[in-house]
């Protein structure tokens, strides 16, 4: 990304103006005249004080455009005005560090992420070919995907009705969302060919946009739906295919059983 900015008429951007300014913006109960001061005295000077940091020191993010990374640095800056202490040093350079930081913040977290989707987008493929990673849904389960619905509804009770109970922990009910919107949606996780191979790395790639978790924490937090996903699967297959089910009852999940 090439350099940019406002060309500035004077290197004194910041100077004892805005210290001043900073000062009095500290002392003020006053919020209109702490507006002023911010409006009239610091908000352009900061402005240019980040634009020359984030070029001077090579902090541009690849993701975003330089106007918002430079949004996201004035409004983060704003927050931290109140945390400035004179006895410290000038508050030119508390701003300074202040930018600076959040900034190769945001690069370091911009890192992750593409690391992260490279990460996936080499392994992806070679996912979507393996067996291991799909279920192959027979012949005896066609009635698959009005039964993800179904679980959705059963599953959207169920959350409803004890999600302040502490039954659920926050994760938990995180995943459980986002079951639910996966389940209501069920048609977009089965391969493109037309088949009936339902795709478990998509899932997961979903409940991970959903929730925000990481893989390992969504597996742990899984094991309890799919405890009731498969008992009432075998419920309702009993009740379609009259197939065995002698075991639901037993394995009911606490939360689900019948006084």
């Amino acid at each position: 990304m090439g350099k940019r900015g406002r060309k500035r008429k004077n290197e004194l951007y910041f100077d004892e103006d805005q210290e001043s300014a900073t000062l009095q913006y500290l002392k003020s109960k006053d919020e209109e005249e702490r507006r002023i001061l911010y409006e009239f005295y610091l908000k352009e000077p900061l402005i240019k004080m980040a634009e020359a940091i984030i070029n001077r020191y090579n902090l541009q993010c690849k993701e975003m455009s330089f106007d918002e990374q430079l949004n996201d640095t004035i409004s983060f800056l704003h927050t931290k005005i109140e945390k400035y202490e004179p006895g410290k040093g000038r508050a030119y350079s508390y701003f300074g560090t202040i930018i600076r930081n959040r900034n190769r913040a945001l690069q370091k977290k911009e890192r992750s992420s593409i690391s992260r989707k490279e990460s996936y987008d080499t392994v992806s493929t070679t996912i979507e070919e393996d067996e291991k990673y799909s279920y192959k849904i027979d012949d005896h389960d066609n009635f698959g995907t009005d039964f993800f619905v179904e679980f959705a509804n059963i599953l959207e009770e169920i959350i409803i009705s004890n999600g302040n109970s502490g039954i659920f922990k926050d994760d938990e009910l995180k995943i459980g969302y986002g079951i639910i919107e996966i389940m209501k949606n069920s048609s977009l996780f089965f391969d493109s060919g037309g088949g009936r191979k339902f795709e478990k790395n998509r899932i997961i790639e979903c409940l991970r946009n959903l929730t925000g978790l990481d893989t390992d924490n969504i597996r742990i937090n899984l094991k309890k739906f799919k405890k009731l996903y498969f008992i009432k699967k075998q419920e309702r297959m009993k009740k379609d295919f009259n197939c065995d089910d002698s075991n639901v009852k037993s394995t009911l999940p606490n939360f689900y059983k019948k006084k």
